[in-house]
């Protein structure tokens, strides 16, 4: 089964976030199932904390749907 990992709802661990809202997940894939559940999809934007190298192959949504790049380790010394 080709599919999301680790989709869920951040609100199940945020108080004050409204369901539906805010959804966390690995990168989709080309193959991937659509999400039973989380309509609509694709999402009308995606936040990519992905580093630099995992986006050097772009986002597999970046034709269907707004991609923000926020790119979290960005200054970090790993």
């Amino acid at each position: 089964m080709n599919s999301l990992a680790n989709l869920r709802d951040v609100a199940h661990r945020t108080p004050g976030l409204r369901p539906g809202i805010l959804w966390r997940s690995d990168a989709p894939h080309v193959g991937d199932e659509v999400p039973t559940g989380h309509e609509p999809w694709p999402p009308s934007v995606v936040i990519d904390l992905r580093d630099d190298a995992e986006r050097s192959h772009g986002h597999p949504l970046a034709s269907l749907t707004t991609v923000v790049e926020v790119p979290v380790f960005a200054d970090a010394a790993l």
